[in-house]
């Protein structure tokens, strides 16, 4: 069951639930949560009772603390600008000491440096991206994703002796120098990016980060489960999300095409999307397949497969791959075997 599934089967069984029912059901949560996120939970349950209290009339209580807010904002957002202007200007720098590294055997050696911080840059990535996930979880996004391009954008220099070189963001997490959640990061981001486009613009904005090399572990289902709250018009961004990848050649948008149709989607709804993707995507058409035999809907793996074979020219290796899966779905029927024969598949 994806998120989207899961949450419409919360939402409607909640809606039939009495108080004391609703009571029964947080206690018997509270129950299953580990200690090390209890506080987290009860946090939640604190914001939950905030909101409540503020839709109920305190609302220049929350104009205060946002100008409160804003002003701090800006003060940390101005010190961090400097902090990275430095580092961009060289004037901060690690220390390096490369040497040749024999453990994996004497014919078989690699150049690894040891690193020195006198500087303490780790230190201002670690406060940068703490400040990225603050500015957005308190709504100041675009500050938040300015200062994840500072944080993207500079690069540090290393001075081994004589010779310097630069890392960046990845290279720095890599080698360890900095202390940073970067799954957590780069959901914040998306979560920020999201927040922060306007519903038209969302699916291009979306694709220029999640292009990106940082991003490319990062589930998009994992971005819109973010917050306390749903995020607004998530059902229609999906929809242009899907309609956009649909027309935008390359593998990376394969990849997110589909999640996206997987997730969103079921069923003639998802077979139909793969129709559509299969000039651009062929790939769709396979995961769609999986999809159906992970659910046991062997009905409709067939008739996708069958589909598929028509639409993938029988140069790719998908196609060979998109065969199998139809055959094992008319496993022991065979009309099938023949029309196998008929398409020239090599199994």
């Amino acid at each position: 069951m994806n998120l989207r599934e899961f949450t419409e089967a919360v939402d409607c069984r909640t809606r039939k639930m009495t108080v004391e029912e609703l009571r029964t059901a947080f206690h018997s949560l509270a129950r299953k949560v580990p200690e090390r996120d209890r506080a987290d939970f009860l946090e939640f349950m604190n914001q939950v009772g905030q909101t409540a209290s503020l839709e109920g009339g305190k609302k220049k209580d929350v104009s205060m603390a946002r100008a409160q807010d804003e002003a701090e904002i800006k003060k940390e957002y101005a010190r961090l600008k400097r902090q990275f202007e430095s580092i961009g200007e060289e004037e901060l720098v690690f220390d390096a000491q490369g040497y040749e590294d024999y453990s994996s055997g004497y014919w078989d050696s690699d150049w690894v440096y040891e690193y020195e911080d006198p500087d303490r840059i780790g230190e201002i990535y670690e406060d940068a991206a703490r400040f990225v996930e603050r500015c957005i979880n308190d709504g100041f996004c675009q500050t938040g994703l300015k200062v994840f391009d500072l944080m993207t954008d500079t690069e540090v220099w290393a001075s081994d002796g004589g010779d310097s070189f630069e890392l960046g963001l990845e290279e720095m997490i890599d080698e360890k120098l900095l202390s940073i959640d970067a799954d957590s990061l780069k959901k914040s981001v998306l979560y920020g990016v999201y927040q922060n486009t306007p519903f038209q613009n969302r699916p291009q904005v979306f694709f220029d980060y999640v292009t990106r090399h940082f991003f490319r572990d990062v589930k998009i289902e994992d971005v819109l489960s973010m917050g306390r709250e749903e995020l607004p018009d998530s059902s229609g961004f999906m929809e242009g999300w899907i309609a956009f990848l649909t027309e935008h050649p390359g593998e990376v948008a394969g990849k997110f095409l589909c999640e996206a149709v997987l997730y969103q989607k079921s069923g003639d709804e998802i077979m139909e999307a793969a129709r559509k993707a299969a000039r651009c995507h062929p790939s769709l058409l396979l995961a769609a397949m999986e999809h159906f035999e992970e659910r046991k809907d062997i009905q409709r793996q067939l008739a996708m497969g069958k589909e598929a074979l028509e639409l993938v020219d029988g140069r790719y290796v998908l196609r060979s791959r998109i065969a199998l899966k139809t055959a094992e779905a008319g496993n022991g029927r065979p009309m099938i075997c023949m029309e196998m024969k008929e398409h020239k598949c090599c199994f």
